[in-house]
């Protein structure tokens, strides 16, 4: 049960035990149960055993070269519409640089 009026003051929850516990918090992110609809890359890509695309998160890049994925389609394990727009943008860059035959590493590592 969320407690609170206009905002979030705690939950009541049933932990493993089935005792009640109560937690005090000020927000709450709800994820449930959520199932990758990866079944049309399932013969192109490694899949974790949830179904989810295996990618190296930096680039996001995949077992099949010059396929790249991000959001909640992936095997990484923060799922928030922020963090999945940001690791797109970083595929989507990561596979123009594929396309245009260039390294994959960003100008700062390549000063390095």
């Amino acid at each position: 049960k969320i407690e609170g009026e206009t905002l979030v003051t705690g939950l009541i929850y049933e932990d493993v035990d089935g005792k009640e516990q109560k937690l005090d918090v000020e927000g709450v992110f709800v994820e449930i149960g959520s199932v990758p609809n990866s079944e049309i890359v399932k013969d192109i890509v490694e899949l974790d055993k949830y179904g989810q695309i295996k990618i190296d998160s930096k680039f996001g890049t995949t077992s099949h070269p010059g396929v790249f994925a991000a959001g909640d389609i992936t095997d990484d394990p923060y799922k928030q519409n922020n963090i999945s727009a940001g690791d797109g943008v970083k595929s989507a860059l990561a596979a123009y640089a594929y396309l245009q035959g260039l390294s994959k590493k960003s100008p700062a590592e390549e000063k390095e």
